[in-house]
C-alpha cells in the first residue's frame, strides 16, 4: 500500500465500477479507500461530525502535546480552541512577510551554492551546459530554502543556514539540526518503536541511540525561552498601554503567543509549542517537495518554462523588481503550474478518518469504527474528474484567479484537503512557492538531467511524512537575458 500506483491499481481492480469504493478486511477492523469527490464532500462535510482522525496515524505528530493536527474530532472544545488561535498566525501581514522573506532566502541558496558550485557539464545526448550548476541534492538546496525562511517568518531566528561552517555549528544551525532530526527521525523512532506494542518498551533506549532525546531537548528549550521572551514582551506593552503591540513581530510563533494571549490562555504552552511545531514540519516538508516536482516537469518540459519565464519577466519587469504579495493574484500561469504540480504530485497522498457510528456514505453501508482511507492522489489522477489525468498539463487550470479559487472548493483538487480540517497554512505554503519560483524562473533556466528512457534513470517516488522525487538531477544555467540586480 507503500506506492501510490499500487492504490489505484487496486481500486481499479476490486472497487466499485461506478465510485472506486473499496472495502478491505484488516485483522480486527473494516478499512474503506474512496477517491470519489462526492464521497469525499460526505466524510468531510456533510456528515463530518460522525468521522474522526485515526488515532494510530495522528499519534505520532504529538511530540510537545496536543496540536491542530492531532485533535481527533473538530467538533471538539480543543480543536475550536487550537483554530481559534492559530488562525490569526496566517495573516495577510504574515504573507507579505513570508514573500519578501522568501525571494531573499532562496538568492542566498544561489549566491552561495549554485553559483560557488557552478561549471561545464555535457549530458548522455551530447548536450553541453558551460558555467551551470549540476545538482547533487536537489531536496537539501529546496529544504534548506524552505528552513530557512521556517526559521524568520516562523520563528524570528536566523538559522544561519547558508552561512560558512566553521566546524562548531552556531545556536541557530543547531536548532535548525535538532528540527530536521525530529522531523525525520524522530517520527519513525515514534511510528515503529514507540508505538508498538511489541517494542515500546525500547522506546527510550531508541531515542538516546537516534538522539532524538538531544534534539528534543535543544529545540523544546529554545522554544521555551522564546515563549518566555516574547511573552514577557506583550506582558510589557499591555501594561504600558493597555493594549498589545509587539512591533515588528510578524513571525508565525509570535502570532500565536500573542493571540493566546489575547484568549487568556485557552492553550498551554506545551500546545503552543506543539502547534508551532505542526507549523514548521508542513511548511518546510511540504513546500520542499512542490519544488523539486515543479522543477522536475519544468526540467523536462521547455516550452512550459518558457511561458512561465515569460510571465514573471512581464509582470515583474524584466528582472528590475522581485515578486511580492500583490503579485500572487496577477502571475496566472505561475500559479497553473503549481496548482498543477500539486495535482499530479501531492505532497501529502492520504487522509485517515473512522466512523464515530455505523452510518451510509453515498449507498454504502459502514460499520461503526470502520477506517476511512481518503485517498487524494488518487483522486487527482481519477479520469472521471480530470481530462488526461496522467498528463502534466498547467493549462487544464483556468487563466481567471478568481475562476482558479472555485476549484479549492469542487473536491477534485485537494493537496490540502477540504472543510474545517483543511490545511490552515494552505495560504501560506502557495504563497511560498510562488515566491520562490518567481525569482527562480527570473535568473535561472532549468533542464532534466535524467534520461527516463533508461530504467535506472528513472525520477522515482520516494515516500516519507511527504512523497518526494528520488534519483533527480537538474541542471540550472544562469539566464542572460533579465535584469539580475536586484
Amino acid at each position: 500500500m507503500n506506492n501510490q500506483r499500487s492504490v489505484t491499481e487496486l481500486m481499479e481492480k476490486y472497487g466499485d465500477k461506478e465510485s472506486g469504493i473499496t472495502r478491505m478486511s484488516l485483522m480486527d477492523r473494516n478499512m474503506v479507500i474512496i477517491n470519489d469527490k462526492d464521497l469525499l464532500k460526505e466524510v468531510i462535510i456533510t456528515k463530518g461530525s460522525i468521522f474522526t482522525k485515526f488515532t494510530e496515524v495522528y499519534e505520532v505528530f504529538k511530540v510537545f502535546g496536543e496540536n491542530i493536527l492531532t485533535v481527533l474530532d473538530a467538533s471538539s472544545d480543543s480543536w475550536k480552541n487550537h483554530h481559534k488561535i492559530c488562525s490569526p498566525a496566517f495573516t495577510t501581514q504574515n504573507l507579505q512577510y513570508l514573500c519578501e522573506y522568501a525571494a531573499k532566502s532562496v538568492e542566498k541558496l544561489f549566491e552561495s551554492r549554485w553559483e560557488k558550485q557552478k561549471g561545464d557539464h555535457t549530458l548522455k545526448n551530447g548536450e553541453n551546459y558551460q558555467d551551470a550548476y549540476l545538482t547533487s541534492d536537489i531536496k537539501g538546496d529546496f529544504s534548506d530554502v524552505t528552513l530557512d525562511i521556517l526559521g524568520q517568518v516562523g520563528f524570528g531566528l536566523d538559522f544561519e543556514i547558508f552561512k560558512e561552517k566553521t566546524g562548531t555549528l552556531s545556536e541557530g544551525q543547531q536548532f535548525r539540526k535538532s528540527l530536521e532530526v525530529l522531523f525525520t527521525t524522530g517520527i519513525f523512532v515514534k511510528l515503529f518503536i514507540g508505538m508498538s506494542k511489541v517494542w515500546k518498551f525500547l522506546y527510550p533506549f531508541a531515542q538516546k541511540l537516534f538522539k532524538v532525546d538531544v534534539a528534543y531537548n535543544i529545540v523544546s528549550s529554545k522554544l521555551d525561552e522564546i515563549l518566555k521572551e516574547r511573552t514577557k514582551e506583550i506582558e510589557l506593552a499591555y501594561a504600558n498601554s493597555g493594549e498589545i503591540q509587539t512591533g515588528e513581530r510578524r513571525d508565525l510563533l509570535s502570532c500565536l503567543i500573542e493571540a493566546n494571549y489575547v484568549q487568556k490562555g485557552v492553550l498551554t504552552e506545551d500546545e503552543v509549542k506543539s502547534d508551532a511545531f505542526i507549523f514548521s514540519l508542513a511548511g518546510h516538508e511540504t513546500t520542499s517537495t512542490t519544488l523539486q516536482w515543479t522543477c522536475y516537469e519544468l526540467g523536462k518540459r521547455p516550452e512550459i518554462l518558457k511561458k512561465a519565464q515569460e510571465e514573471v519577466d512581464r509582470i515583474l519587469e524584466n528582472g528590475s523588481r522581485i515578486a511580492t504579495y500583490d503579485d500572487f493574484p496577477k502571475m496566472n500561469y505561475l500559479n497553473m503550474i503549481i496548482m498543477e504540480s500539486l495535482r499530479v504530485h501531492p505532497p501529502v497522498s492520504a487522509a485517515y478518518r473512522v466512523a464515530k457510528k455505523a452510518t451510509t456514505i453515498g449507498k454504502y453501508h459502514i460499520p461503526k469504527d470502520t477506517i476511512i482511507q481518503m485517498e487524494f492522489a488518487n483522486t487527482h489522477w481519477n479520469e472521471k474528474f480530470w481530462e488526461q489525468a496522467n498528463e502534466y498539463n498547467p493549462e487544464r487550470f483556468p487563466t481567471d484567479f478568481e475562476d482558479r479559487q472555485k476549484i479549492h472548493s469542487d473536491f477534485t483538487w485537494v493537496p490540502f484537503s477540504m472543510g474545517n480540517r483543511k490545511c490552515i497554512g494552505y495560504k501560506f505554503a502557495q504563497y511560498e512557492a510562488f515566491a520562490i519560483m518567481s525569482r527562480l524562473l527570473q535568473l535561472y533556466d532549468i533542464k532534466l538531467v535524467n534520461d527516463e528512457r533508461l530504467p535506472e534513470d528513472q525520477v522515482t517516488e520516494e515516500k516519507g511524512p511527504t512523497v518526494g522525487p528520488g534519483n533527480l538531477h537538474l541542471i540550472f544555467k544562469r539566464r542572460s537575458s533579465v535584469n539580475a540586480s536586484q
